[in-house]
């Protein structure tokens, strides 16, 4: 019986007081970093209810070229292991103005257009939806599905490539 408690006890402690230090340097910290200056000026997430629905424009770009399902479902498989509330962000201003945010085999995702930030959980919903619109068998290859979410006429996207 004591040590059912003792185990109760404990896992109050860790949701109460979040998990322990990893260096002796923060073993007293009880404060939650502020944002740096680089995620303050990426401005708001961008969460599903602000990206999601009619305002959204899928655009299909698959080719022989275009990852297969299993290795799409992978990636996404791989962004979901990060946890619920990671950030993905867009910080590139120049160039393609593209941010490659994950890889798996022969797929990845980035973010581009203006600098932005969502979380990472919607760039691994957004996969999902390019699969269902726009995957085509390739007798060579399989299913396969490329292409990107438009969110809004400024050029924000999630690109499957």
């Amino acid at each position: 019986m004591q040590f059912k408690i003792l185990t109760l006890t404990l896992a109050l402690s860790f949701f109460a007081f979040g998990r322990a230090a990893d260096t002796p340097d923060d073993a007293n910290s009880t404060s939650i970093e502020p944002p740096s200056q680089a995620e303050l000026d990426l401005g708001p997430i961008l969460t599903f209810d602000d990206h999601a629905g009619e305002r959204d424009t899928i655009i299909c770009d698959t080719t022989s070229a275009s990852p297969t399902r299993s290795e799409l479902e992978g990636l996404v498989a791989l962004i979901r292991t990060k946890g619920p509330w990671m950030r993905c962000m867009n910080t590139n201003k120049h160039g393609s103005r593209c941010t490659q945010q994950f890889s798996y085999k022969g797929a990845a995702v980035s973010m581009c257009g203006p600098t932005f930030r969502m979380v990472c959980q919607e760039v691994a919903n957004d996969l999902l939806r390019i699969r269902d619109r726009c995957q085509w068998y390739d007798r060579n290859g399989g299913w396969k599905a490329g292409g990107r979410v438009q969110y809004n006429a400024d050029g924000k996207r999630t690109e499957l490539h």
